[in-house]
């Protein structure tokens, strides 16, 4: 597993995921920047706690770019593949093709969790530069961060399988826009509310509750990788 990880990250490299990866935090720190600083005293006048009034902000950007991410994330990966039509020789390689699934889920969910914690001083920045409170809530920073990368896992594995089985990689991204653009919309049981779900502070929001559906999203992100992984093992590879 260590070698395909290992392999995995070489792919990654030579493409523009890092950067990708770079871009959401970056983004949702710029966003935030303008936001305070034109509406700073507007928003500390909301009779709510300094970390509640931030997080509610951030929680206009910050699941959309998680599903986004994900969405891109999975294609970008898998798309290497595709592109270099690679799949049937991977396939004759001696290794379990559950495995090679396995691997990419995790490159992929540490992605994520990387862009996750580099919300943490996007926050802290955010915290500091606007006076919002003399101490610096880290806990809080970082449960803001890793909480919706955890309950993002369920559509990021299913945007992997998706990827994987579909070779033209506009429509896996399609589903996954779309998704996307319309999670405050769905149902609180569908994958792409979950991130939303879980903002790890009380805000005017239905569903918002991240002791359910932080670990809803861990499970059902776990069994959608392993569902995957075991449909990936048993498909007949194309010759492209």
């Amino acid at each position: 597993m260590l070698r395909i990880l290992a392999a995995e990250r070489l792919k990654m490299k030579r493409t523009w995921l890092p950067v990708l990866v770079l871009l959401g935090p970056a983004g949702i720190l710029l966003s935030m920047l303008v936001d305070f600083g034109l509406r700073r005293d507007y928003l500390l006048q909301q009779p709510l706690d300094s970390w509640v009034i931030l997080v509610k902000e951030v929680s206009a950007l910050l699941p959309l770019a998680m599903l986004l991410g994900s969405t891109l994330l999975a294609s970008l990966m898998v798309g290497v593949e595709h592109q270099a039509s690679a799949w049937k020789h991977l396939m004759t390689l001696p290794l379990s093709r559950f495995r090679i699934y396995l691997g990419k889920g995790i490159q992929m969910t540490g992605w994520l969790l990387l862009a996750g914690i580099l919300m943490v001083p996007a926050f802290a920045l955010l915290w500091t530069w606007f006076e919002l409170g003399k101490e610096v809530p880290w806990a809080s920073f970082l449960k803001g961060g890793l909480y919706p990368v955890l309950a993002v896992l369920p559509v990021a594995m299913l945007q992997l399988w998706l990827s994987v089985v579909i070779r033209n990689q506009a429509l896996p991204v399609f589903i996954g826009v779309v998704g996307s653009l319309f999670n405050r919309m769905l149902p609180a049981w569908m994958p792409w509310a979950y991130p939303g779900n879980s903002i790890p502070a009380r805000i005017a929001r239905e569903g918002n509750n991240p002791e359910v559906w932080v670990p809803v999203g861990i499970g059902v992100g776990i069994l959608l990788l392993l569902l995957g992984g075991l449909h990936f093992s048993r498909r007949e590879v194309e010759a492209g």
